[in-house]
């Protein structure tokens, strides 16, 4: 795993103590709202803010997207966090309730029990595609040092702001993590699909809720039935995972998946795979679509 070094030393009075081992139980994600953090780090905040780690994001000239700067070591309390902004609730993603579940007896000293990591950039916009990569891949380092660490938010310990917010880059991050919080697993259940059959498509009904994971509020409606490319049912068969498009443009690409119920799924085909099938496939659909508008137009007469 590459790790770039700060080319600034993180001030000494921003690193608060040593800890044991045992002591670290959850890597918990920012989202900086802010750009190069490890260089506004290094210069020493007025707030005393330290962190273990940052991820960058592209400057202008399009360098260090998904850059990790190793700032203050890992068995060193680093301080991202107010202990004074301690909440008292859960949200539906974030809460008090997966903080209590990872840091147990630390949950009101979680500068103490976690490595933090600033990711460069706003909540509002979520990371990048190479900062999603690049956390994962930190997280999974770590967990060869720290075999019982699990991802936590900031919003896990307070709920003043948005910070790490609830994109689907946030959330893809944590499911590719295995889970946030309470909800880590090494293999998340909802995560995986059995019956799936090359080539399938769905045809999902109007009013379908589309969901980024079981369980999640929807992230959209289908508005009129679609046929989509499906890639097998949960292990329990009440939810089937299908390609969806991006809910922000209609015309884009599939390029992401989504959960819908099995019930809202009308009807499954497997397409033909082979190249001269596909053809022969076309021209019965187009000889099909002739017949039926010439007998359109005889009805007409």
């Amino acid at each position: 795993m590459p790790v770039w070094h700060s080319t600034a030393k993180t001030p000494a009075k921003n690193m608060y103590g040593p800890r044991p081992v045992s002591d670290i139980r959850g890597a918990l994600f920012h989202m900086a709202e802010g750009l190069n953090v490890s260089g506004y780090l290094s210069r020493d905040p007025a707030r005393g803010v330290s962190v273990q780690y940052t991820i960058e994001v592209a400057d202008r000239d399009g360098h260090r997207d998904g850059e990790i700067v190793r700032m203050v070591p890992e068995r060193i309390i680093a301080g991202s966090m107010n202990p004074a902004a301690l909440r008292s609730g859960d949200d539906p993603y974030f809460g008090r309730s997966h903080l209590n579940y990872v840091l147990r007896d630390l949950a009101t000293n979680a500068n103490r029990g976690v490595i933090a990591v600033e990711i460069a950039g706003k909540a509002v916009d979520g990371p990048s595609d190479r900062q999603v990569a690049s956390a994962v891949r930190l997280f999974r380092d770590l967990r060869t040092r720290y075999p019982d660490i699990k991802p936590l938010g900031h919003r896990d310990q307070q709920a003043v702001k948005r910070c790490p917010g609830t994109t689907p880059a946030i959330k893809r991050m944590f499911n590719l993590m295995g889970g946030h919080g309470k909800d880590y697993r090494k293999e998340r259940p909802q995560m995986s699909t059995i019956q799936y059959v090359p080539n399938e498509v769905a045809t999902i009904k109007a009013g379908a809720a589309l969901r980024e994971n079981i369980g999640d509020s929807p992230f959209a409606t289908v508005a009129d039935p679609l046929t989509r490319p499906t890639f097998g049912t949960s292990p329990d068969g009440k939810w089937r995972l299908v390609a969806a498009d991006d809910p922000a443009d209609a015309n884009a690409r599939l390029d992401r998946t989504a959960w819908v119920q099995s019930s809202s799924v009308t009807a499954l085909a497997v397409l033909p795979s082979d190249q001269a099938a596909i053809e022969a496939a076309v021209r019965a659909a187009r000889a099909q679509a002739l017949a039926d508008a010439w007998e359109a137009i005889q009805e007409l007469r």
